[in-house]
């Protein structure tokens, strides 16, 4: 249905920065095994970062960085693995949504499940 889907998930303050990207590369994996471009700025930048030397954890540089994927996007899909609540750096995906009038969505981690919540 969408062209490109920006896929937000949790990453700063996760326990295990490995982790957190894994999960958002098996998540954006799913999606593309249904048919949705999608783009994963946790699967980008923490790689780039980590084989670059780049600060993974410089939440302004990344913003910055990936804000331009984002207003490039139709959709926003969160994934709501454990710490979603609590992450800054989607509370500004979801207010830069807002802004572009772009549908939000959830995506469950365990059933790879989306729920549309608004916008757009």
């Amino acid at each position: 249905r969408y062209k490109l889907v920006y896929l937000a998930s949790p990453y700063t303050r996760m326990p295990n920065l490995d982790a957190a990207c894994r999960e958002a590369c098996i998540a954006a994996a799913e999606l593309m095994r249904a048919g949705v471009s999608v783009f994963s700025p946790i699967a980008h930048g923490h790689t780039v970062a980590m084989l670059s030397g780049l600060d993974p954890l410089d939440g302004p540089f990344w913003v910055e960085q990936f804000r331009p994927v984002q207003a490039a996007s139709e959709a926003l899909v969160i994934l709501k693995m454990r710490g979603w609540l609590e992450s800054d750096g989607i509370s500004t995906e979801i207010a830069q949504a807002a802004i572009l009038e772009q549908p939000v969505y959830g995506l469950d981690p365990e059933t790879m499940r989306l729920t549309k919540w608004g916008f757009g």
